[in-house]
């Protein structure tokens, strides 16, 4: 038993022992002193005291009683939880309280007779006693006297303390120990970050909001300037319509100078009138198809994660006939409301290994859908039937990159194969080559029987859709064109093309000018174009720069992937006719 003894006061838990002095070893020639770290008290039966300090033997009696205890402070955690602050936030807090019992006897029989009932104290005992004695409690009453804001930020160690010090005074009197300090105090509230979070919000949004309508009032004078300065132009216009009521742009712009002409043609998108309006911009990246409200672009207005069944998305386009997106795989092609709700029907490739590009481009036309693969070539499913899929062209040997599939408005399907332009008609089922360009065919764009292409070395031409046509050069351009969008004001025909460092830009093939419709800082890749916003993907594809030709001059960017974890893909715009 007398071993025990010393066997036990090496276990680091233990705070505190009382046992009989018979129980101390001790030997004929010498006596077994206090070990370090901790002091002692002997009380014999008629109540005497006598303290004992560490290296001193204890010279116990038949019938006295030993109390060890650790001759240094010991440390009692305390926490609590969703405690209310007093301005009512639910703050955690946490600290450590230090407790010594000091080398006096009266203190240490004040131990033995409130904490070693069982003759043992340990850390945990000790922890439990301090808790439900009045630590936790003088916690939470400290807690529900401050403000969260500076009970969370600011150092109330001192404040802690005195404060532990009234909520334990009762304990401490009654077991002999002292508190030395408070030390490692931590309190937080989620509710806290959370108000700030949304009040920093909101100053933001009223920020945003100022400054967007300073912007808009800015452009809204400059837009009256400009129209201001083009008033001699319109003037101009109308002597010149006015002897014929029915003139189109091609009889009025000779009465232009050149200068004029090119003053005018880049402002068409603000003096005419809207006959289409953008209600959505659809954005592919990962896995995730977003739609953001042209208005307000920067935060997604609904954000769905297609199933990785097909691979990694490629590319996005918009079937106004039937309301549907029409999105490219790796493996196949994906069809998905307009609105982005419902369950999104697949259109796999049968019986093929996994691809490491994809489809890049997506049409509808009549009661199939067709897509272009630089790896697969072209393919065909029917609506009805996701798993009646044919290949209506094959890639492979020479043939390297089939691309830019779009429906030609005469019931056959255009696409392109390196630089050949092919033409697909689902009545004969037939492919024909329609002619063959100076360089890579990297975008197609169709209207009113005429094929508008861009080439990845920056060509733009025209073909027109007829037997023994040959294409024309109508611009070079310094970067290659990988979208184009045609569109007729009267007779007048625009191709808005991305241009790399020089923006998006409208060229005018039968009056041979250019004009910049999009101002960017950085290099420009794709663009799209409706008649009340312009939208273009930057060359990292990290971010859309959208512009708003009615309302301001300045184009707004949007660091989507950044939001999103992923590079963008492709984009279109959802557009319904104004009457609509």
């Amino acid at each position: 038993m007398a071993r025990d003894i010393l066997d036990q006061l090496r276990d680091e838990a233990l705070l505190a022992l009382s046992f009989a002095g018979r129980e101390w070893p001790s030997g004929l020639l010498s006596r077994t002193v206090i070990p370090d770290k901790w002091i002692g008290l002997v009380e014999s039966a008629d109540g005497r005291r006598r303290f004992v300090p560490a290296g001193d033997a204890p010279r116990a009696e038949d019938g006295d009683r030993i109390t060890l205890v650790r001759n240094r402070p010991l440390v009692v955690p305390l926490e609590t939880r969703d405690c209310r602050s007093e301005d009512g936030d639910v703050v955690h807090g946490r600290c450590a309280v230090f407790l010594r019992w000091p080398s006096e006897e009266h203190e240490l029989a004040a131990l033995r007779k409130t904490l070693l009932p069982g003759g043992r104290l340990n850390s945990d005992d000790l922890a439990r006693h301090v808790a439900d004695r009045g630590g936790v409690q003088g916690l939470r009453d400290f807690i529900a006297r401050q403000q969260a804001g500076p009970l969370v930020r600011s150092d109330v160690t001192e404040a802690l303390t005195e404060a532990m010090r009234a909520a334990l005074q009762k304990f401490c009197f009654e077991s002999g120990a002292r508190i030395e300090r408070v030390a490692e105090v931590a309190f937080e509230s989620t509710t806290l970050d959370t108000r700030e979070r949304l009040e920093r919000q909101t100053q933001r949004r009223l920020a945003e909001i100022r400054a967007r309508e300073m912007v808009e009032q800015a452009a809204a004078q400059a837009t009256q300037r400009r129209l201001g300065e083009l008033s001699g132009v319109l003037d101009k216009l109308n002597d010149a319509a006015s002897s014929d009521a029915e003139g189109n742009w091609h009889e009025l712009l000779p009465a232009l100078s050149p200068t004029e002409r090119g003053e005018l043609l880049a402002n068409l998108w603000r003096i005419t009138p809207d006959q289409q309006s953008t209600e959505r911009i659809a954005v592919v990246a990962g896995q995730m198809c977003l739609l953001l409200d042209p208005s307000d672009p920067r935060r997604p207005l609904r954000e769905v994660e297609l199933p990785g069944d097909l691979g990694r998305l490629r590319s996005v386009a918009y079937a106004a006939e039937r309301d549907r997106l029409l999105i490219g795989a790796a493996e196949g092609i994906w069809s998905l409301s307009a609105d982005a709700q419902g369950v999104p029907q697949p259109y796999p490739v049968p019986d093929i290994e996994r691809q490491g590009t994809g489809f890049n481009a997506v049409a509808a036309l009549a009661d199939a859908y067709y897509a272009t693969h630089s790896a697969l070539g072209c393919w065909r499913w029917a609506i009805d039937d996701p798993r009646n899929a044919a290949q209506i062209f094959a890639a492979g040997g020479e043939v390297g990159r089939v691309r830019a599939a779009i429906a030609a408005g005469d019931g056959r399907l255009l696409f392109s194969a390196d630089r050949t332009l092919h033409a697909y008609d689902p009545e004969a089922d037939e492919v024909a080559a329609l002619g063959e360009m100076p360089g890579t065919i990297a975008a197609i764009s169709v209207l009113d029987g005429v094929a508008y292409v861009g080439t990845s070395d920056g060509a733009l031409l025209e073909l027109r859709l007829e037997a023994g046509a040959v294409p024309r050069t109508l611009q070079q351009l310094h970067s290659g064109v990988e979208s184009i969008v045609a569109r007729r004001w009267n007779d007048l025909v625009e191709l808005v093309v991305p241009a790399g460092r020089e923006g998006v830009q409208g060229v005018y093939g039968s009056e041979r000018i250019t004009a910049t419709v999009l101002a960017s800082r950085e290099p420009i890749r794709r663009a799209w174009a409706c008649d009340d916003v312009v939208v273009a993907l930057n060359d990292r594809r990290d971010a859309l720069v959208i512009s708003y030709p009615r309302k301001s001059p300045t184009p707004v960017t949007v660091p989507l992937a950044r939001q999103v974890g992923h590079s963008l893909q492709d984009a279109c715009l959802i557009s319904k006719p104004v009457s609509a």
